[in-house]
């Protein structure tokens, strides 16, 4: 040997971050988007997929990606049957199928990358990773989701709540 030291590494160990004493468990970023929205659930996951060093980061990420692409859809589906209603008289339940369907849209979001992120989290706690209590925020967000989306447009708040 020439005295070169190689790092014996299991490959889906969690990475140490510096932003690791952010870490939670997933759960509370999962309560924390059905009580107070979009606009801190999908920021929060891929905080904490950095932070707990996540194996499936890029394929949480995809996820978030194509769930905020599911999202605008479901914006743009909403306006036109909103338009629909008032244009050609169709029944308001229409619509409200359609605000039904962008929630759903947004909990299946949560939950897929929950189940994601799950796995790696559970690696980052059996190695000794620093987990925080996400309680505070998650239902604290609860409490500043009106304040944080008073300023967007109403269908707008539709998807970020």
């Amino acid at each position: 040997m020439s005295g070169a030291t190689h790092d014996y590494r299991i490959i889906d160990e969690p990475q140490p971050s510096k932003l690791s004493h952010l870490a939670v468990n997933p759960f509370w970023i999962l309560l924390g988007g059905m009580l107070g929205g979009f606009w801190l659930a999908g920021p929060w996951f891929v905080l904490n997929s950095i932070a707990i060093g996540s194996a499936t980061r890029r394929k949480e990420l995809e996820w978030l990606f194509y769930g905020v692409l599911a999202l605008l859809a479901g914006l743009v589906l909403v306006n036109h049957l909103a338009w629909r209603v008032d244009e050609q008289g169709w029944d308001l339940r229409v619509v409200r199928f359609g605000v039904l369907a962008v929630q759903l849209t947004k909990l299946a979001i949560y939950y897929l990358l929950h189940n994601q992120q799950s796995r790696s989290f559970q690696l980052y706690e059996y190695f000794g990773g620093l987990v925080r209590n996400g309680a505070l925020v998650a239902i604290g967000a609860t409490f500043v989701k009106g304040y944080v989306l008073a300023p967007f447009a109403p269908i707008l708040r539709m998807v970020l709540s």
